[in-house]
């Protein structure tokens, strides 16, 4: 007979994301696993505290991409660039996923989010990669990035698939 691998997992987002029920089922089928929830109060705190977890709670670290502890900001309500940044976000610039990532934080489009920005300074975050054009993440906002002392790299192109193309070529292993 073969086994079921059973692991831990995290469900990310609170009750109004993802019901008890999404819980109680996993529970179910993986009795033996650890299941634990990270959420805050809107889908920008929730962000901040994966990042906050990553770093405090499981070991990891914030990945250093050219030597400076680095996130991606996405916005909080176009979620394309977000997804396109997951696998540069879980493995960081050397897939060094065992030890340093890249959490991707959320942002409005016209201001910073209050979440993020307190989590940016807390975590001592020193680069930013702005995912997408000013459509989606405005001037304005990166600015907000760069007056707390953090040096902002926009990753974007003409359209999604552009920008998706930006992200891959600065986050793919060479």
């Amino acid at each position: 007979g073969s086994e079921m691998c059973i692991r831990d997992s995290t469900i990310v987002g609170g009750f109004s994301a993802l019901p008890a029920t999404v819980e109680t089922t996993m529970r179910t089928l993986r009795a033996t696993a650890t299941i634990t929830r990270i959420s805050g109060g809107d889908r920008y705190s929730t962000a901040a505290n994966v990042a906050s977890n990553i770093v405090n709670t499981s070991g990891g670290s914030l990945a250093a991409v050219n030597g400076l502890k680095s996130v991606f900001l996405a916005s909080g309500t176009s979620f394309a660039d977000a997804v396109i940044a997951a696998p540069g976000a879980y493995a960081g610039p050397n897939n060094s996923a065992s030890t340093a990532v890249v959490p991707i934080m959320l942002t409005g489009k016209d201001t910073l989010a209050a979440a993020t920005q307190a989590q940016m300074t807390l975590l001592n975050v020193k680069q930013v990669f702005v995912l997408g054009g000013t459509a989606v993440v405005s001037a304005a906002t990166a600015a907000e990035v760069t007056a707390l002392g953090i040096e902002v790299v926009r990753l974007s192109g003409d359209n999604r698939y552009a920008t998706a193309v930006a992200i891959a070529v600065k986050f793919t292993a060479k």
